[in-house]
């Protein structure tokens, strides 16, 4: 970390929110490399559009790229930004992180 603080620490335990400041590039190659050695963990990046549920159950996703991926186990994240917009005046204009679609 490169800035660690505990914000309201005059206030009690419920209210006290730590905060930290992280190299984020250094964090993802080892969050990467943490993960790549888990046996039986396939990651995948893709926007989902559909959820395949079958007898109650999430049995897998069709991907924006149509791909269908089938699993026992689907984790879905939203990801930063979720439709991230910059308002300037009455100007709205899609965003996310810097260098990214």
């Amino acid at each position: 970390a490169i800035h660690f603080r505990l914000l309201n620490r005059s206030k009690g335990p419920a209210v006290r929110g730590p905060r930290v400041q992280a190299d984020r590039s250094r964090y993802r190659r080892a969050m990467q490399a943490t993960l790549s050695g888990v046996v039986g963990l396939r990651m995948v990046e893709a926007a989902v559009e559909d959820l395949l549920v079958e007898g109650g159950a999430v049995r897998g996703v069709t991907t924006a790229g149509g791909a269908t991926l089938r699993s026992r186990s689907v984790v879905l994240t939203t990801g930063t930004f979720l439709r991230g917009e910059i308002l300037v005046g009455r100007t709205r204009v899609p965003a996310g992180r810097m260098a990214r679609p």
